[in-house]
């Protein structure tokens, strides 16, 4: 007999409590596997009864080289440490199970492959199995963008394997966080020529606008890898439903810089948002949630008051535009959740007078200098940095009226999204 035999926990739980396992547990868990040779093949909370009853919601499968190793990593302090999050919050069984190794197979007659002894397809990545979920054929299919170049896991390096086990539960879908409250979470997403983004997960309804053109290159957790031309403007939205899921990379395989921006929309979401480690970035200190006034609208520091030189084509304007409801350069993309509006002005330009209803926020993609007069007659001024971002609650029968106007250096690019299905008031015609 060999004693090469890979070694196989299989957790099934009925989850008591979520927020503890997917918040707590699951973020320290992983982080305390990453320390064993272990592979993550499966964490399923939408697996399908053949045969047989089962009340269990949550199975989770985990291979380890040996017996050794998986009561090491089981016995380690560190995961005793947290044991206690995992059975206050579950009800189950977690077993251990002695695997086959290739001798065993040859000498059953089994001509399937064998993964370093693992009973297994040919080699592929530590991940979690895609979700079957009902009415959706395969819903992370719909994560996927681009023109299919390889499947079977061609091509990935040993390392892209590794990531997919590492960040099965990284929550981290954009390079830098610059805004989070009940509502949304508004990442940027900067890479240049050959930058990639670490593998992540996606469990929040959300879209992403592409602010600059050029090529990507996205693995996904089935082994399969997609490339794709975009155009400045592209957007994309997702509506994740409960236990519904994606995992993916994202490469920047073009020859210019990716700017993306991408909302994650909490309220709308049927899952609990990911908990973000401690390593990653935070929300910018200077981003506001402000309050439901129409002051509140106002933004950076009041250089004059009562109409002071405005021209008369200006005040024309205000009460030609009290109605207009294009509040950007350019509307990108709407649905019944949201509308997606890229602004884009030169030095000099400025956008025209609009009128806000929507709950709605704005984030700057590039930094620079802008000029606002309100329809009080008032007139602010403000430097702002790329990734400042405001968010605006507006009550039922509110509203702001102003301009905005680039008298900075450099261009202006500005991502503003309205909720409509968080507002009180009905969305305005452009």
């Amino acid at each position: 007999m060999t004693d090469n035999r890979p070694y196989y926990f299989v957790a099934s739980h009925k989850v008591l409590n979520r927020s503890t396992i997917n918040d707590i547990y699951v973020p320290q868990a992983v982080a305390c596997l990453n320390k064993f040779d272990v592979e993550i093949l499966a964490v399923n909370e939408t697996t399908e009864v053949i045969e047989g009853q089962t009340g269990h919601d949550r199975l989770v499968i985990l291979r380890f080289p040996s017996r050794d190793e998986a009561m090491r990593w089981y016995n380690s302090p560190e995961y005793q440490s947290m044991i206690h999050l995992r059975l206050d919050s579950v009800e189950g069984t977690l077993i251990l199970a002695e695997g086959l190794n290739a001798q065993d197979l040859a000498a059953a007659g089994v001509t399937g492959h064998s993964n370093g002894g693992a009973l297994a397809a040919p080699a592929t990545p530590a991940h979690v199995a895609q979700p079957q979920s009902s009415g959706n054929q395969g819903f992370a299919d719909s994560f996927r963008s681009g023109e299919l170049t390889t499947s079977g896991f061609q091509g990935w390096t040993d390392s892209v394997k590794r990531e997919f086990s590492a960040n099965a539960y990284n929550g981290k879908i954009g390079t830098d966080l610059v805004f989070e409250n009940d509502s949304v979470r508004v990442w940027h997403i900067a890479l240049e020529p050959g930058e990639k983004m670490p593998v992540h997960r996606h469990v929040l309804t959300y879209f992403w606008t592409a602010i600059t053109p050029g090529r990507f290159l996205q693995r996904t957790y089935d082994g399969t890898t997609y490339e794709s031309d975009y155009q400045a403007g592209l957007t994309h939205f997702y509506h994740v439903k409960s236990g519904e899921f994606a995992l993916h990379d994202l490469e920047n395989v073009g020859d210019t810089k990716m700017v993306f921006v991408a909302v994650e929309l909490k309220k709308e979401s049927a899952n609990f948002p990911l908990s973000l480690f401690e390593s990653q970035p935070m929300p910018r200190p200077e981003a506001i949630d402000s309050s439901r006034h129409a002051d509140s609208f106002r933004s950076g520091e009041l250089t004059t008051s009562n109409f002071q030189d405005w021209s008369d084509a200006i005040r024309l304007e205000f009460k030609n535009n009290e109605f207009n409801g294009r509040i950007g350069t350019d509307l990108v993309f709407e649905n019944s959740s949201v509308r997606v509006w890229h602004m884009t002005l030169k030095p000099g330009e400025r956008m025209p007078v609009h009128r806000h209803v929507l709950t709605y926020f704005w984030t700057a993609i590039t930094p620079g200098r802008f000029l606002q007069r309100t329809y009080d007659g008032t007139t602010y001024e403000s430097d702002y940095d790329a990734g400042l971002t405001h968010y605006y609650d507006v009550g039922e029968g509110e509203f702001a009226l102003h301009n905005l106007e680039n008298v900075g250096d450099t261009t202006m690019i500005f991502c503003a999204v309205e909720l409509k299905r968080e507002s009180t008031n009905q969305p305005l015609p452009f």
